[in-house]
């Protein structure tokens, strides 16, 4: 809990410096600018800021936030700006970001006085889109990489990856610029590797290594926004949401099959998410 306190006040003194310098600078007059301020920074600063002085209700309820933050594009999706425009293109490219994740569950896994296991998770993958009239149809991959400790010879990783396809709508454009929310399904996945780093002698049923996983159906809510500097070429873009695990139990698994042991702990992979991407594509009004 602490270290995600200090992520997000990190988060809030970024959010202020882009807010003093929208306020104080001639960057304000720039509309893609305005335009992440109003659905990126904003949003980002209260949702956070609520976790920081609510947090019972994300433990209560995780889809709490996932209904704040799709009442959030909703507002945004009003914008009657270009309402008639027809958009035609594409484009696609790397993602790197990180995810806010409770490992509590993985914790389990380790010896009981063992070390503590981070909760935040790093995501890098790739995502592509196409643009029909003013939806955004596509997906996107990635693989996720935890934090690691070390208790005796035995060292304990937390991995995964999942993938979505996903469906959105611009409400918002320039000619280098789209804004659009974002709703995808599919199946995110994270599990903790054991792993002998010694030489020692076993018995012939010993494991030298173990993973063991869970994967679920989960729920995509996001926003994103792709700048094209070109107006084609490359691109950078951001897309930050909430992941909503759609089903919930102790069922975990491992590579060798099902794990019985009645007592396992409850997990989710809810989580929020902001990344990075990086790629190229296109875009441009039909005539």
């Amino acid at each position: 809990m602490k270290k995600q306190r200090d992520i997000i006040r990190i988060v809030h003194l970024l959010g202020a410096a882009v807010i003093g310098t929208y306020v104080y600078s001639p960057y304000s007059q720039l509309a893609w600018f305005t335009l992440i301020l109003q659905i990126v920074i904003i949003p980002a600063l209260i949702l956070t800021g609520l976790w920081l002085w609510k947090p019972k209700w994300f433990k209560a309820s995780r889809k709490t936030a996932t209904l704040l933050l799709f009442a959030l594009m909703t507002t945004a999706s009003l914008n009657p700006l270009q309402a008639q425009d027809r958009l035609k293109g594409g484009a696609g490219g790397f993602t790197i970001g990180v995810k806010a994740y409770n490992t509590a569950a993985h914790q389990f896994f380790v010896p009981e006085g063992g070390p503590t296991m981070g909760d935040n998770i790093v995501q890098f993958g790739g995502e592509g889109y196409g643009l029909l009239n003013r939806w955004v149809l596509g997906g996107s991959g990635y693989m996720s990489r935890g934090d690691q400790v070390q208790e005796g010879n035995l060292q304990y990783k937390v991995h995964g990856g999942g993938g979505f396809f996903q469906a959105g709508y611009v409400v918002y454009h320039t000619d280098e610029l789209l804004a659009f929310p974002l709703l995808g399904i599919g199946v995110d996945a994270l599990g903790i590797n054991r792993r002998v780093e010694e030489d020692i002698a076993f018995a012939p049923d010993r494991f030298l290594e173990a993973n063991y996983f869970i994967a679920r159906p989960s729920l995509d809510v996001g926003v994103g926004v792709d700048w094209f500097p070109g107006k084609k070429g490359w691109k950078l873009g951001i897309r930050t949401g909430y992941n909503v695990t759609l089903a919930r139990n102790n069922e975990w698994r491992h590579y060798g099959g099902e794990i019985t042991t009645p007592d396992l702990p409850d997990n989710d992979l809810d989580g929020f998410y902001v990344r990075l991407t990086v790629g190229g594509g296109h875009f441009r009004t039909k005539e």
